[in-house]
């Protein structure tokens, strides 16, 4: 008799610690939840990561990102002096009313930047678009090259997403490694006549 009692006394202490163990768990396995829930509704603010070489820059020696932090990178070393700058504030943007954006455009490129809601003090860059015949994307590919160098170098590209022009009505190659994040060609005459770089937020 005491040894049944003693036996069914270890399976009601078995069965306690497996419960503790599984709601230890489950609480661990809420906190992640809560953390991803957490960085999907700021998505619109900026996430360090391990950015694709395929979306840097290169005028001489300086190279440029998606994602670089403005006060970082010397804009005006890479690009020359800027001829305008304007700073607008989102309204009526959904989840990015508060946001910030910067255009800052130069003799042949155009800069984009953006600030998370809140903030309007740090920038980073948001979108590229160049005609600097100087500038050169990582996979070796500049202003004048051609058509037939662009898709040697960028097997992956795709024409237009209406098979005939781009953006602004021009013919273009597009080049994106994840989503929503670009590279695009304009093409004139068979060669490139301008390079862009840029991120659409989904």
């Amino acid at each position: 008799m005491k040894r049944m009692v003693m036996i069914i006394g270890s399976l009601v202490l078995v069965v306690a610690m497996t419960g503790c163990m599984k709601t230890s768990l489950g609480d661990n396995k809420n906190t992640e939840i809560d953390s991803v829930m957490e960085q999907q509704i700021n998505s619109e603010e900026k996430v360090d990561y391990e950015r694709p070489v395929d979306y840097t820059l290169r005028v001489s020696e300086n190279k440029v990102s998606l994602f670089d932090w403005e006060d970082e990178t010397d804009l005006d070393v890479i690009f020359g002096e800027r001829i305008f700058q304007e700073t607008t504030e989102l309204v009526n943007a959904d989840t990015f009313t508060g946001s910030f954006i910067r255009i800052i455009k130069y003799d042949d490129t155009e800069v984009k930047l953006f600030s998370p809601k809140g903030d309007g003090e740090r920038f980073y860059i948001l979108g590229i678009s160049s005609t600097n015949e100087g500038l050169i994307t990582n996979r070796g590919i500049k202003i004048g090259d051609s058509t037939d160098l662009v898709k040697e170098a960028y097997p992956e590209v795709e024409g237009s997403m209406d098979g005939t022009t781009g953006r602004d009505g021009k013919y273009q190659f597009m080049f994106n490694y994840d989503a929503y994040t670009y590279i695009t060609f304009v093409i004139k005459d068979g060669v490139v006549t301008e390079i862009n770089l840029y991120h659409e937020f989904a």
